[in-house]
């Protein structure tokens, strides 16, 4: 008796299954199609793949009246059927169309170009010229040997190379001092600041030459200057360690000069003047003297006594002058401002700015670039030691969309004619300093 319960419950149980088989082949050609997606609803969902040949089986254990199949195969159109069911086997011939994906265009960039590169010298610093550029390079850095040195970087076995157009080398000329980098002015000339002394870089016929001058006239003479529109000039007296300063104008016409803007940090302005109230007696007598001699308020003469301008609560102004297609633009961080100015320093229009406010994702390099080839501006942010390059609107202060830079920890960044240039050396790598650029993409 229970071998005949098996039996029929068995043969039940097979009068109610139901197979769904067929081949799938090109419309076209006819041939089979391999990797199509069989799917059946109607009853509880059941799905199988077409196999070399085009061939497919389902077997279903519930049977309703009515089933739907669909089939699904990449560069192909999908079909859907209603089936209904009759018998105990239903056989399918399928043909689908093809109908490639088109998928839509995407922008291939080649990485970074090494611009140069050297199995000894690294690249400590270089200049952007219009036709070629000019490199510092350097065998090691040298060790700190004083205090005053413990927060710069002096090179040693430096290079001047000057680079043609396509980067080839011209010339080069041997630098027997310890070098800190480059510094230019507005007229575009080149200065190369050693440990001690500073040098103006003469390049002239393809051959490079060096000439000292005076530290007092460079930072009074040459430093100051920002830039200028015909006979205007434009400069200031910005010092690192005060927390204002002022924006002026020269007249090369008349002689004249005039103030365009004062630039003052009021909050650290306060904190820097408050360092009076904690001297003692003797030390105001000092600076009661002093004042007395040079007519310097005594509370500015506290606190450089006091060192605040190099404690952790000091923070320098940053509040950069660009002159671009005539204009003068002020970017006042210290009080969230894009101004803008005509050529005689009036006022035109102002604007908020807040790209300079750090978030939790991305954290600001605090300078600006700017591209004398078109007068654009841009900005940098850093993430996890990538930079993140992005282009300011000169009438809005908005910044667009960014551009990653490929390598991490870049240095050195400047722009010239929609390029990105910066040095960089691979982590924990025995290759040296190079130079790369990258095409912006935005």
């Amino acid at each position: 008796m229970l071998l005949l319960t098996v039996l029929l419950f068995s043969e039940l149980l097979s009068s109610q299954g139901y197979y769904i088989r067929g081949q799938i082949t090109d419309y076209e050609t006819g041939q089979p199609i391999e990797n199509v997606h069989v799917t059946i609803s109607g009853v509880s969902i059941a799905t199988t793949i077409s196999d070399f040949k085009g061939n497919f089986a389902i077997f279903l254990s519930e049977i309703n009246l009515t089933i739907v199949i669909k089939f699904n195969a990449i560069n192909y159109k999908p079909i859907e059927i209603e089936k209904k069911i009759s018998g105990k086997e239903t056989l399918l011939a399928i043909k689908m169309e093809f109908a490639p994906v088109m998928l839509p265009e995407v922008g291939i960039f080649a990485g970074p170009d090494t611009v140069w590169s050297n199995d000894v010298l690294n690249v400590a610093d270089f200049i952007l010229r219009p036709a070629g550029m000019l490199l510092l390079t350097y065998e090691k850095e040298e060790r700190w040997k004083r205090q005053e040195d413990s927060k710069t970087t002096l090179y040693a076995g430096c290079r001047l190379i000057l680079l043609d157009s396509l980067g080839n080398e011209v010339t080069r000329y041997l630098v027997s001092e310890l070098c800190r980098g480059f510094q230019t002015n507005f007229y575009g000339d080149v200065f190369l600041m050693s440990h001690k002394k500073i040098h103006l870089v003469d390049i002239a016929e393809s051959k490079i030459s060096i000439s000292e001058i005076e530290r007092k006239v460079f930072e009074q003479q040459i430093e100051p200057v920002i830039d200028s529109i015909q006979q205007r000039i434009y400069f200031s007296n910005y010092t690192r360690n005060f927390p204002a300063f002022e924006y002026m104008i020269y007249n090369a016409k008349d002689s004249t000069q005039q103030s365009m803007r004062y630039v003052v940090d009021e909050q650290m302005m306060k904190m820097f003047r408050s360092e009076y109230k904690y001297m003692q007696p003797r030390e105001k007598l000092e600076a009661f003297r002093f004042e007395l001699d040079t007519g310097i308020d005594r509370e500015i003469i506290a606190a450089y006594m006091r060192g605040f301008q190099n404690t952790y609560y000091y923070e320098p102004l940053n509040s950069p002058l660009l002159v671009a297609n005539d204009t003068l633009l002020l970017f006042d961080h210290t009080h969230d401002k894009l101004i803008r100015f005509d050529q005689q320093g009036n006022p035109i229009d102002s604007t908020s700015i807040t790209y300079h406010k750090n978030n939790k994702l991305h954290r600001w390099s605090e300078k600006l670039v700017k591209d004398l080839a078109d007068e654009k501006i841009y900005t940098y942010f850093d993430r996890q030691g990538y930079h993140y390059v992005k282009a300011i609107d000169q009438s809005t202060g908005a910044t667009g969309s960014a551009m990653k830079l490929t390598h991490r920890y870049s240095e050195n960044i400047r722009i010239r004619k929609g390029y990105v240039y910066y040095v960089y050396r691979p982590y924990e790598s025995a290759q040296k300093r190079f130079l790369y650029r990258e095409r912006l993409q935005f």
